[in-house]
């Protein structure tokens, strides 16, 4: 195992220990079982949205030979918490590597203050489906003017506003996010949601990633609240972390763990 002492799972209200996740050695990060069809079903939503999914982007973070690795999960602007979690790590700055698991915005009361803190700090990122609202949002603003509309998204929504008023350098750093993180020093993986376990990683939709929950009957990939948990099939080999799904909190699997333990929502922020 290589130095698991060296990523480290937390969950707080007010930062309370966890639990230790041990990550596997090195190995190849692209196998899956077999590949299922082309992605064409779900609810209208879904379709239309896998069609307009971004190229995946997938980065590699860095090794970190004299700190450790803090992933976190959904965020949701709720800053205080995010530095409650920080202290109770330990979190060293400049010496720990910080990574976000999406969703820093949405929900939440200070979206502004999560994205300054995460720039601050140099996190890396995954791109979540509420952050994808939001660069959806600030592309259909420039580009149609007031008058813009962004497929199922509220236009009276916080997406928007947030859209109309973020800051340059804080919209850089969401568009600079990728859909997939590389941790190979652990054999780890980050996504926001979800991968379907059918499916290559180069190969998957950008939108499954963002926002996929189940497997559903038909075998293919869902945000739905019913169907089998995508993240029990995982076959790996590398160990998946991700966030998105708060109605399951905690999520532990031999190959996967699912870290949104619903903060937004009163409960806790797990790192």
């Amino acid at each position: 195992m290589n130095n698991p002492s060296r990523f480290f799972l937390l969950s707080v209200v007010v930062a309370i220990p966890f639990a230790l996740l041990c990550c596997r050695p090195k190995s190849s990060l692209d196998t899956c079982s077999e590949p299922a069809s082309p992605t064409s079903s779900g609810s209208p939503k879904e379709r239309h949205l896998r069609a307009l999914a971004p190229p995946l982007v997938r980065h590699v973070v860095p090794p970190n030979t004299n700190g450790r690795v803090l992933i976190v999960g959904d965020v949701h602007g709720c800053a205080d918490e995010l530095q409650s979690l920080l202290d109770e790590a330990h979190f060293q700055e400049g010496v720990d590597t910080l990574v976000m698991v999406g969703d820093l915005v949405g929900k939440g009361p200070k979206p502004f203050d999560v994205l300054e803190k995460c720039v601050a700090m140099g996190a890396y990122l995954v791109l979540g489906n509420h952050d994808w609202t939001v660069l959806r949002w600030r592309t259909a603003i420039a580009t149609e003017g007031p008058e813009a509309r962004v497929p199922f998204a509220n236009p009276r929504g916080e997406h928007r506003r947030l859209a109309e008023t973020l800051p340059e350098r804080l919209l850089t750093y969401l568009q600079a996010a990728p859909h997939v993180l590389d941790v190979p020093q652990y054999n780890v993986l980050v996504v926001h949601a979800g991968v379907d376990p059918h499916r290559p990683l180069a190969e998957q939709n950008t939108y499954d990633l963002m926002h996929m929950r189940n497997v559903g009957a038909n075998g293919q990939p869902t945000e739905g609240h019913s169907g089998t948990p995508w993240a029990s099939l995982w076959p790996g080999p590398a160990t998946i972390v991700f966030g998105h799904d708060a109605k399951r909190g905690l999520q532990r699997y031999p190959l996967a763990v699912g870290l949104d333990t619903g903060c937004v929502y009163g409960k806790r922020l797990t790192g």
